[in-house]
C-alpha cells in the first residue's frame, strides 16, 4: 500500500504541473507580480493544498515560488474569499477543476485525500485545544489581578473607614471646644 500511496503522491504532483501549466495559457497567466496573476498563483495554491497531499515545497516548485509564498496564500485566502468577489469566482472554477482531477484518480488518491482531511480534524484539535489553553491561562492571569485589586480596595476601605471615624471624632472635638471658647467670649 505504501507504494500505491507513493505513486498517488507523484501522480498528484504531475496531475496539479499539468493542470497549472493548462491554466497559465488560458488565463493567460504571467510570472509577473500583477494582482491578477498573484490571484491565479494564491488560488491554485490554496486548491492544491486543500485537496492533495503535496507538499507546500513542491506546490511551490509547480508554480516557481518557494513554500513561504504558499504560506502567505493559504493565510490570506479566508479573507479574499469573504472580501473580493473576482477571488471567490476564480477560486471556485479551479477547485472544481482540482477536485476533478483528483477524484479521476485511483484509490490511493482518495485515501490521502481522507488521511489529509482527518489530519486536518487533528490539526483543528489541536489548535482548539492550544487555544482553550492559552485563554484558561489568561483568565487565571486576570482572576488573579481581579482578586489583588480586590484585596488592596478592601484594606482602602478599611483604611478609609478608620479614617472617617477618626475625622468624625476630630470634628466632634472641635466643635465642642469652638463652643467652649463661644462661651468663653
Amino acid at each position: 500500500m505504501k507504494t500505491d500511496i507513493l505513486l498517488a503522491k507523484l501522480d498528484q504532483e504531475a496531475m496539479l504541473k499539468n493542470l497549472w501549466k493548462d491554466i497559465e495559457k488560458v488565463n493567460n497567466v504571467l510570472a509577473s507580480r500583477d494582482s491578477r496573476n498573484v490571484m491565479y498563483r494564491h488560488i491554485f495554491s490554496v486548491c492544491a493544498r486543500q485537496l492533495s497531499n503535496v507538499s507546500l515545497k513542491n506546490i511551490g516548485n509547480i508554480l516557481g515560488k518557494d513554500h513561504a509564498t504558499i504560506l502567505y496564500a493559504l493565510r490570506q485566502h479566508d479573507w479574499l474569499v469573504l472580501h473580493d468577489t473576482t477571488y471567490l469566482s476564480i477560486y471556485d472554477i479551479i477547485y472544481n477543476q482540482v477536485t476533478t482531477i483528483i477524484e479521476d484518480n485511483n484509490e490511493a488518491t482518495v485515501q490521502i485525500m481522507k488521511d489529509r482531511l482527518s489530519s486536518d480534524e487533528a490539526r483543528r484539535d489541536v489548535a482548539e485545544d492550544i487555544l482553550i489553553k492559552m485563554y484558561r491561562e489568561k483568565l487565571e492571569k486576570q482572576d488573579a489581578i481581579h482578586a489583588e485589586s480586590v484585596s488592596v480596595l478592601e484594606k482602602n476601605i478599611i483604611y478609609y473607614k478608620k479614617y472617617a471615624k477618626d475625622l468624625y471624632n476630630r470634628n466632634e472635638r472641635l466643635q465642642t471646644e469652638c463652643l467652649r471658647l463661644k462661651n468663653l467670649l
